[in-house]
């Protein structure tokens, strides 16, 4: 959700601090307050931060006075006002599209965190939220201007960044390792490529001679066929030249029979017996016997055509399966040597790890002393008030919040040792797994 642009176009002072009576103008753009130490400058940004959420109103007022107003107007149309009277805090008068309210100091943050439409976790509930987003503290400028932190790690933790460069850092070791395992995937994908395309021509050989036998074996079906119906002809024809002869015979004794019968001469008979014998030539000079005798020889023929080629297909189907059996040895020997890489791509990923962590726990060791340096330091800035440099006051309250925020970030910087311990730990135990 956008949040509503609002801007400052006036602020009014009275008994606040230094200021006795003050009215500020604020054009669009940037607006310059100069002045010498003391001369209200850091006061006019700590009224605007108490008039928008209610803080420390009544620390503010001017010493000897009882009374203090702080006033501001905002575009779009937004006043407001707070009033203390006998140093007791009256409420905020929030005027606004001319309709006028009375809000306590908690009504006020969450009429203005409303307006403003400030998530929830953005801490806003505390005073840091307007500070750290308007300006840095005179403490932090001196931080800034006598040590070696720079204006961007100032900022970074000022606003809350840091947290966010760990998940940076961790982001960035992870495309790393992801870059190494890729490249390594890489590296065994070009392998089994070159193997592959050793393996290509002998499975393209396969696959051709796969195909001639499938059509030596279908011409061997079709000529079984062709046997089977030359067959059934042969034995159709010896059928009807059984029935033929039968019929031959059964006339010749009806004859004999007829002879006997009429008492024929031998003349009559031997005439008789030429006719018959005039018919079987006739018959036997008919077209089955002979198409028979053709068939047949024809069948014998084509039979030892197909035992010859039937004899070729076994040979070369011999190659083939000997073919076979190489190839499948050639596929055994790639999925092993495939096992071989993986295998030793695995120990370099774990000692590429190993190398890594030990780095990060280095670096981490030198940034925890570092650090216990600097709040050895400032703890005995804090307790006694003094710069343990050049022997200066300082605002103890301010340095106090400083240290417990160098302490926090220690605590941290341990913790994510403790992790990096526990992970190098567990990625040597994997390391000598594989080695085994």
């Amino acid at each position: 959700m956008k949040a509503l642009n609002y801007k400052i176009r006036q602020v009014h002072l009275k008994n606040i601090k230094s200021h006795v009576d003050t009215t500020l103008e604020f054009s669009s753009g940037i607006n310059i307050i100069e002045g010498d130490v003391g001369s209200g400058k850091s006061t006019i940004l700590q009224s605007i931060e108490a008039a928008l959420f209610g803080y420390d109103i009544t620390k503010l007022i001017r010493v000897n006075e009882e009374n203090c107003q702080i006033a501001l107007k905002l575009e779009p149309d937004l006043q407001i006002e707070w009033n203390v009277r006998s140093k007791k805090n009256q409420g905020a008068r929030v005027l606004i599209n001319g309709e006028l309210h009375t809000l306590t100091a908690k009504e006020m943050r969450e009429f203005v965190v409303k307006k403003l439409r400030i998530p929830e976790s953005t801490g806003w509930r505390e005073p840091k939220l307007f500070r750290a987003a308007v300006y840095i503290r005179q403490e932090e400028l001196k931080t800034l201007l006598d040590e070696s932190t720079s204006a961007e790690e100032l900022v970074r933790r000022a606003t809350g960044v840091t947290k966010f460069s760990v998940a940076v850092q961790n982001a960035k070791r992870v495309n790393r390792q992801l870059d190494t395992l890729s490249q390594a995937l890489r590296n065994t994908l070009n392998l089994v490529q070159s193997r592959v395309e050793r393996n290509k021509d002998a499975e393209e050989n396969l696959k051709r001679y796969k195909a001639q036998l499938e059509e030596e074996l279908a011409t061997l079906e079709t000529l079984e066929k062709m046997y089977q119906e030359l067959e059934q002809k042969n034995r159709k024809a010896f059928e009807e030249y059984s029935l033929i002869s039968n019929k031959i015979h059964a006339e010749t004794q009806a004859l004999k029979s007829f002879e006997e019968d009429l008492g024929i001469t031998s003349e009559q008979r031997q005439s008789l017996e030429k006719e018959v014998k005039a018919l079987e030539d006739e018959l036997l000079a008919q077209e089955a016997p002979k198409l028979l005798s053709d068939d047949l020889e024809e069948i014998n023929s084509k039979l030892k055509e197909l035992q010859r080629e039937l004899a070729r297909v076994n040979r070369e189907k011999g190659v083939l399966e000997n073919q076979k059996r190489q190839l499948s040895e050639l596929e055994k020997e790639k999925q092993a040597l495939e096992s071989e890489i993986d295998f030793g791509l695995d120990l370099d990923a774990l000692t590429d790890s190993v190398k890594k962590l030990d780095q990060k726990k280095e670096e981490l060791l030198k940034e925890i002393a570092k650090l216990e340096s600097l709040i050895q330091g400032h703890s005995k800035l804090v307790q006694t008030g003094e710069c343990y440099v050049c022997g200066a006051k300082v605002d103890t309250k301010s340095w106090k919040k400083h240290l417990e925020e160098e302490e926090q970030t220690l605590n941290r910087l341990k913790i994510e040792l403790d992790n990096a311990e526990r992970e190098l730990e567990s990625v040597r135990e994997n390391q000598s797994k594989a080695k085994l």
